[in-house]
């Protein structure tokens, strides 16, 4: 059975991987959003996905996905 390969120096900045950088703060902030509208759809794939409700009659809730669908 090979050895593990050991790695001397310093460990990698793990900071990109724990925290959000300042340009996706501000994508994310600049995105229009309103709660009256927004909604979360079950889908099989991703478990929810975000919706824009575009009508309601009744019941029945046409909503307007980010693909399009």
């Amino acid at each position: 059975m090979p050895k593990p390969q050991v790695q001397e120096g310093e460990d990698p900045d793990p900071t990109p991987y724990l925290y959000v950088s300042l340009e996706q703060k501000r994508i994310d902030q600049s995105k229009p959003y309103d709660a009256k509208k927004a909604c979360w759809v079950p889908d099989e794939k991703e478990g929810y996905l975000l919706g824009e409700i575009k009508a309601t009659k009744g019941d029945v809730v046409s909503v307007i996905l980010p693909g399009g669908e």
